[in-house]
């Protein structure tokens, strides 16, 4: 993977090419399944995502799509407990997006739950896990930031939708729209221009790096087919634009 480890994951730690070296998945990452060659593991010691690189024999070159999930870490109790303490369905759906978008890297799903420090928020800018994800925006083969959530299916009357972070927003605006004509199609629906919503510090941070971002909010409890044709057209989406 020599253009990702040395450009984006930094040149000290990676000895051989990791793109034919594939690593068991340590148990606080997404449970990935291998089920390709299109897709291989890369194991540091600060760091476990998965690379998703094609089948284009010029991958190297291609920038890549960070996906990231930092609501995925769910506290035990969480199907008993009142309110929203995690995004139940954020890893598998980021896991899925993954899967379905060449020249894609999904991040590492964080070691502790949104209770114990929204990585966000500004305050967890220091975090671990907000550090080394910085690292891998500023490089110069990261495309963009895909920053996947969930939300309770009584909370909207959408089954998704986009919140900008950016003032211009033509991305975003752009990925609405095109997933919008998508959806509505096969009965999916969200509103056609990205909303405006709360601060998201890694939105911020990709922003002042000029890489592309996306913040997408999935309802939860979608049924399988309608979650897989909503990421399929984000995935078409980010390609054509």
């Amino acid at each position: 993977m020599g253009g990702i480890c040395d450009c984006c994951l930094g040149s000290n730690s990676v000895q051989s090419n990791p793109l034919h070296d594939e690593v068991p998945l340590r148990n606080d990452q997404f449970p990935l399944s291998q089920t390709s060659d299109e897709s291989a593991t890369i194991h540091l010691p600060s760091l476990h995502v998965s690379a998703n690189l094609g089948q284009d024999s010029s991958s190297e070159r291609k920038k890549i799509y960070i996906i990231t999930a930092p609501h995925s870490t769910c506290p035990p109790s969480h199907t008993s407990s009142t309110g929203h303490p995690c995004d139940s369905e954020a890893g598998s759906n980021a896991e899925l997006l993954h899967k379905l978008l060449d020249h894609s890297l999904l991040y590492r799903k964080p070691l502790s739950e949104r209770a114990k420090g929204d990585l966000n928020r500004h305050e967890t800018w220091n975090d671990p896990w907000r550090v080394k994800l910085r690292e891998l925006v500023q490089s110069s083969t990261c495309e963009g930031v895909i920053d996947v959530h969930g939300f309770p299916p009584e909370s909207s009357q959408y089954d998704y939708y986009f919140i900008s972070q950016d003032p211009n927003a033509e991305f975003e605006n752009f990925l609405s729209r095109y997933v919008y004509q998508q959806c509505a199609e096969v009965g999916i629906y969200g509103p056609e221009q990205a909303l405006k919503g709360l601060e998201n510090s890694i939105m911020i941070d990709a922003l002042q790096f000029k890489s592309k971002v996306i913040l997408i909010e999935i309802r939860e409890g979608l049924s399988d087919y309608k979650k897989r044709k909503l990421l399929e057209a984000l995935a078409q989406g980010v390609k054509k634009f």
